[in-house]
């Protein structure tokens, strides 16, 4: 699909009769191609050919973490020799997950991002100064920069972490965006007021990390007003009230296909 063509903003039958042909393919794919969901789809009788409309959905049972982790294999769908990147999650509440790209796996993340920038605001000749991991197996950081490189937008990759790193390279190559989580924040404005560097000087793009799309971090509603009372970034509230960096988190919903 073009960056242009945004189904999440057609009429819900338009939106409905998509996602119900993108629902059949998935299931065509999968009989075809995953060793775990043709032993599910057997053992509970699921025939994908019947599984039409988005209510059919309850005919099949839940993939939970679990079977990821106890099956992780399984869910593979293409020989190894396809896999061109290998991604885990951090198995902080149990065994480590992997996730294994093709290309166009990474073309598809590359697609999701480029529209959530393109969205927010970025375009092309934009320079990001992205202040999240692209290393350490992680996914976030990685395809926030297939997404920028898609849009034409110039990035920094400067990692997460080290407040006199990102400041040093704020000053030398001055870049109009930021990509950082929130509560990241408050430690550059700690560490600027701490070093006399008046962040309030040139005040431009700066946008709250897409990891906070769907729920803020924690320490984030105890600190918010104290982000609010600088001018990095500007400040949302949405209908029940939570203030976010950025972008509205239901814009930022909407908008990720």
């Amino acid at each position: 699909m073009a960056l242009n063509q945004d189904i999440e903003f057609q009429t819900a039958d338009a939106i409905k009769e998509f996602q119900e042909r993108k629902l059949h393919e998935a299931l065509d794919y999968l009989a075809a191609n995953s060793p775990y969901y043709r032993r599910m789809f057997q053992s509970y009788s699921i025939d994908v050919e019947k599984i039409r409309h988005i209510e059919d959905l309850v005919k099949i049972p839940f993939t939970e973490k679990k079977d990821l982790q106890l099956f992780n294999e399984d869910f593979l769908c293409v020989p190894k020799e396809k896999v061109i990147d290998y991604i885990t999650t951090s198995g902080t509440l149990g065994d480590p997950v992997t996730f294994c790209c093709t290309d166009k796996d990474l073309d598809r993340l590359a697609f999701n991002e480029r529209k959530s920038f393109h969205c927010a605001g970025v375009r092309p000749g934009n320079v990001v100064q992205l202040m999240t991991t692209i290393d350490k197996r992680f996914m976030a950081g990685l395809a926030y920069f297939l997404g920028l490189r898609a849009l034409g937008a110039g990035v920094i990759r400067v990692g997460n972490g080290i407040p006199e790193l990102q400041w040093d390279t704020i000053q030398r190559i001055k870049p109009d965006t930021i990509m950082c989580v929130p509560s990241f924040i408050l430690r550059l404005i700690q560490y600027a007021e701490e070093h006399g560097i008046d962040y309030r000087k040139d005040n431009r793009h700066r946008r709250g990390s897409a990891q906070s799309r769907f729920q803020p971090e924690p320490a984030w509603q105890q600190d918010k007003r104290k982000v609010g009372r600088g001018t990095v970034c500007d400040i949302f509230i949405d209908g029940d009230g939570r203030y976010f960096l950025g972008m509205p988190i239901w814009l930022r919903r909407a908008c990720a296909p």
